[in-house]
């Protein structure tokens, strides 16, 4: 593997019929570490999931999900979403990265059913919102508010947050708000929010068995009959992505590139290793 590196391809190949090549090689109906058909249920999930569907069926507003980049904190807001769907519940999912005070405040009266106009300025959108909820509380509507990248939040916006619980509070709406962010990103959230934070809930990196698990998994649900990696191999992408799923994900990606540029019958543990060093060589 001196040549055929994950990035390299001859100059007329696009990389529509790269993906579609090493797809065949390895003979996946689609990608395995990319595909977002499934998610896959590690124990980590399934107590994330738990614990916040806990938090929406009881007395509680707020919680905190909490984990490194590439944890899943995504994926449990997007479950989430997906299971309350067919309930009676409104959810509104929020990117907080890429929001205003004033698109949080219209997308929050848009699913609240609150009539708004292009040109409302921010604090008319209160005003509205604010009676939105209490009209909401006299219908016994409820609500949960999903906002991810939370720690990467504008200070006005974490203040808005506040602001809402506080008014759904005043008017007796039952609100349920969780927040997701990195550890290191919670602790400088306002006092008031992080006070208000009732539940905690930690995204903890996978072990070695729920990394191989999820590896050999992932590849049968792709219509994969044989294996994948060798053993060694999924050890070693366990050890570089120190159980991270988002990177494991990435890892175990490209490196079906790079064995099926070199034509590997299996991954093997030094295509995991050298598939690892070009990816942080090109970062």
């Amino acid at each position: 593997m001196t040549n055929k590196g994950p990035y390299v391809a001859t100059a007329n190949t696009t990389a529509a019929s790269t993906m579609k090549n090493y797809l065949d090689y390895w003979q996946l109906d689609y990608s395995p570490y990319r595909s977002r058909l499934n998610v896959y249920p590690s124990p980590a999930m399934n107590e994330a999931i738990a614990r916040v569907e806990w938090l929406v069926d009881s007395p509680a507003s707020v919680a905190a999900v909490v984990g490194d980049a590439g944890s899943g904190k995504t994926v449990v807001l997007a479950t989430i979403a997906d299971r309350l769907q067919s309930s009676h519940t409104t959810t509104v999912y929020v990117d907080a990265l890429a929001t205003s005070v004033r698109e949080f405040l219209a997308r929050l009266g848009c699913r609240f059913g609150i009539a708004s106009e292009a040109a409302d300025d921010t604090p008319k959108l209160w005003r509205k919102l604010g009676d939105g909820l209490v009209q909401s509380a006299w219908q016994q509507q409820r609500y949960v508010l999903l906002i991810d990248n939370a720690g990467d939040a504008a200070i006005d916006l974490l203040n808005a947050t506040l602001r809402i619980l506080h008014l759904a509070a005043a008017s007796k709406t039952e609100l349920t708000v969780v927040l997701a962010a990195s550890s290191k990103q919670a602790i400088r959230w306002p006092s008031g929010l992080r006070d208000a934070a009732e539940l905690r809930v930690d995204m903890y990196a996978w072990d070695e068995l729920t990394s191989v698990d999820y590896l050999q998994h992932a590849a049968i649900d792709a219509g994969r009959t044989t294996p994948l990696f060798t053993e060694d191999a999924m050890f070693r992408l366990h050890e570089l992505s120190a159980g991270i799923p988002r990177q494991l994900s990435r890892l175990a990606e490209l490196a079906l590139v790079a064995g099926a540029a070199a034509e590997l019958p299996l991954i093997d543990s030094s295509c995991v290793a050298e598939t690892s060093r070009e990816l942080t060589c090109a970062i």
